[in-house]
């Protein structure tokens, strides 16, 4: 990949960075930025299609979670692949956390039960790297499949390996918000559930929250319109003032 004209090695993987975190920031789903990620990859040569496949820890398989280019009948028959069994690019590169290279897939043993399927869709070689994140996690794997037999050359070792770290960066990110989100609404249900009048303001003491106890026992007619407006400590019951101001200069600290 690294000889294709016109193409800088090095400005690929930077770009594709830039628009990967963009699309993250902007709050795009997880398969949106996958797919991303599989285009920009597939972008740099027209003979490669990319896929991106996630662990499935329940079944213990891998799964087909972007793959905007591959054949339907190649994206069935690979979905949910066994990652105990090492088959295939893919589930051995899972399995030992290292990338696994074929450049020639017909005659590659890892390839016996596929090989027909790879060369009824013209697939004859199958790079593949583990997606692994910060805590040694494998989240699953990004593979690039060729129209030709093919060994990588070191920009392309590099490059694929940039790549999955994007992907480690999309799904991480996708996991952390999808957990803060399952605990605001956890934290939200507790709230709504007591029987006491529970209110919440930000650090510049703007009110933004009452349960529904709270509003019931105060006869507050329109909540709403009290959302956002600001109430100073000095506005609270004197009991309550010198623990509100702790809890706020601790979150400012």
């Amino acid at each position: 990949m690294g000889d294709i004209e016109g193409m800088d090695a090095v400005d690929v993987p930077l770009q594709s960075k830039v628009s990967v975190l963009e699309h993250i920031v902007k709050g795009h789903d997880l398969r949106e930025t996958l797919e991303l990620i599989c285009r920009q990859t597939e972008a740099v040569d027209p003979l490669m299609r990319c896929c991106v496949m996630m662990v499935d820890p329940i079944a213990g398989c891998l799964r087909m979670s972007a793959a905007p280019s591959l054949p339907a009948i190649f994206h069935a028959e690979m979905d949910a692949l066994e990652i105990g069994t090492g088959e295939a690019s893919c589930a051995a590169a899972a399995l030992s956390q290292q990338p696994v290279f074929v450049d020639d897939v017909a005659k590659d043993p890892l390839w016996a039960i596929y090989s027909d399927l790879a060369n009824r869709v013209g697939f004859h070689a199958c790079w593949s790297h583990p997606i692994i994140n910060d805590k040694s996690e494998t989240l699953g794997t990004l593979a690039m499949y060729w129209d030709e037999k093919r060994k990588p050359a070191p920009d392309d070792i590099n490059f694929l390996k940039t790549q999955s770290e994007l992907c480690a960066l999309a799904i991480d990110h996708a996991r952390t918000t999808g957990s803060l989100r399952e605990s605001e609404m956890t934290s939200r249900a507790l709230l709504e559930g007591s029987p006491v009048c529970n209110k919440i303001i930000d650090m510049d003491s703007r009110f933004i929250y009452m349960s529904t106890a709270g509003i019931e026992m105060l006869k507050i007619p329109d909540i709403e319109a009290r959302y956002g407006c600001v109430y100073p400590p000095d506005f609270y019951a004197e009991e309550m003032r010198a623990p509100l101001v702790e809890h706020l200069e601790r979150a400012k600290a």
